[in-house]
């Protein structure tokens, strides 16, 4: 995976819901599927039901799919820590 750039990241918030008092964020499926399309660029030891390992694709909605819901909430926590900017890159 890799970080967000500032583009990408407006993109995945919009697709966000804010609660009245705009206090909380609940990312929803299609802020997560947009994260994921733009930051998900390969994996490895990656089996299936059956064991076997399964290939990236080019596709990357195929790819998406064949993920279980824990770990799509995972690699989505991993493109957000990823994609925030330290004290040091925002003094460059």
């Amino acid at each position: 995976i890799r970080g967000l750039t500032g583009l990408e990241l407006s993109d995945v918030n919009a697709g966000a819901k804010r609660d009245e008092d705009a206090k909380s964020v609940v990312f929803t499926a299609t802020s997560i599927r947009t994260a994921l399309r733009q930051a998900l660029l390969d994996w490895e030891g990656f089996e299936g039901d059956d064991g076997k390992p399964v290939e990236f694709s080019r596709d990357i909605d195929k790819n998406i799919a064949r993920l279980p819901f824990d770990l799509l909430g995972d690699l989505f926590g991993e493109i957000l820590k990823a994609s925030r900017i330290d004290g040091e890159q925002v003094k460059n």
